[in-house]
């Protein structure tokens, strides 16, 4: 299942409905932020909310970071420096 974002709201991702689609049968979320092809760059305490989220419902968060070194504009974040259930994925070939 994937959640869609829009222009609308800078593609930032709506934790409403990121909230209510997590139940007992979603066993891991994706995040990636930077996003590819858009740029954007997820708040600090959005990606903070989702990974509480995935927290109390006993899921994982796989925070995608392909692209962390690349923002150019405000700080990167990384669930995975304050949170256990965070598997970080990264790679050589962006950065």
């Amino acid at each position: 299942m994937g959640i869609a974002s829009s222009e609308v709201n800078g593609f930032q991702p709506d934790l409403e409905v990121i909230n209510d689609a997590i139940d007992s049968s979603i066993k891991i979320i994706v995040v990636n932020s930077p996003c590819n092809p858009t740029g954007v760059v997820y708040d600090e305490s959005t990606i903070r909310s989702i990974a509480e989220d995935t927290k109390d419902h006993e899921a994982l968060l796989l925070s995608d970071k392909i692209y962390g070194c690349l923002i150019y504009e405000g700080r990167h974040y990384s669930p995975g420096s304050e949170f256990d259930n965070v598997i970080t994925v990264n790679g050589f070939s962006k950065s």
